[in-house]
């Protein structure tokens, strides 16, 4: 999916939860941001979150092309699972 939101040169964050699959879009003219750690996914996803809500309280950018996709892998990984889950 994110090698089709790039053909069509939207702007692209992306949180690499594994630290491997995604660092190869760190060239990619459209991708603003690859991040690997905790922390620096935490702070994108907190970021696009205020981003969202900021533009669907404005009704001047509702269904402007400043409304961007949001997609989020949430593939367990690393051992970390949902309560419940036995991560297979």
């Amino acid at each position: 999916m994110l090698v089709g939101v790039s053909r069509y040169g939207w702007p692209s964050w992306v949180a690499d939860g594994k630290g491997i699959e995604f660092l190869g879009f760190r060239d990619w003219p459209n991708a603003q941001v690859v991040v690997t750690t905790v922390a620096e996914q935490v702070a994108v996803i907190e970021r696009a979150w205020e981003l969202m809500e900021h533009r669907s309280a404005d009704p001047h950018l509702v269904d402007t092309p400043q409304q961007v996709p949001n997609v989020m892998d949430t593939t367990p990984h690393r051992g970390l699972t949902s309560p419940g889950d036995s991560g297979e």
